[in-house]
């Protein structure tokens, strides 16, 4: 099996959907960056990036609502009749929060590079940066 059609698809995942830097993928799958960054452009992997962050951005709008409507029902509930949260209730909560959090960061990050430098792809300066703030929550 050709190498291409081994970590191809691989790499671009770990590109698009986990949100990886080049040099990272490199490294964890021990390919050049030189061929990743032709895999990238072949594969038109900023645009699938883009869109999936896009998707992610509207995931995270639904969350963030979901949480909100459940929390106020929790808290009626408790004002009502003084009854506390069910604990799946509450595991959700705490399980959703923080990736609301990432996810709004990662939105924020790719918004101020845009309003920075115009509309156009992002670099690879602020997708280090992305790649490190996901790599390191």
């Amino acid at each position: 099996m050709a190498k291409k059609d081994q970590y191809f698809p691989i790499a671009e995942s770990k590109f698009v959907e986990q949100q990886k830097c080049v040099e990272t993928i490199a490294q964890e799958l021990n390919i050049s960056t030189k061929t990743l960054h032709k895999w990238k452009k072949e594969g038109d992997w900023e645009n699938k990036r883009e869109k999936f962050l896009a998707a992610n951005t509207s995931t995270s709008a639904a969350l963030i609502e979901l949480t909100n409507l459940m929390t106020l029902d929790a808290l009626e509930t408790y004002k009502k009749t003084g009854e506390k949260p069910d604990k799946e209730t509450l595991n959700f909560i705490k399980a959703v929060i923080p990736r609301i959090m990432q996810a709004k960061t990662v939105e924020t990050l790719v918004q101020n590079e845009k309003e920075e430098n115009g509309p156009k792809n992002v670099d690879e300066t602020i997708l280090s940066r992305i790649c490190n703030l996901l790599e390191n929550s």
